[in-house]
């Protein structure tokens, strides 16, 4: 298989980020088996206002 490099990837295939404002308040999943991990994700989530 032949490797195209990052520039093969169409511009429309690759989502954008929620510009910051628009993100604030926005439901987040977390997923992990790790207690520590989901905890500091809550921890970093919740100062980020979500």
């Amino acid at each position: 298989m032949e490797d195209l490099g990052p520039e093969a990837v169409e511009e429309s295939a690759v989502p954008a980020a929620m510009p910051a404002a628009e993100a604030v308040g926005a439901r987040v999943l977390v997923i992990d088996d790790s207690n520590t991990i989901r905890r500091s994700a809550e921890i970093f989530l919740r100062q980020g206002g979500h």
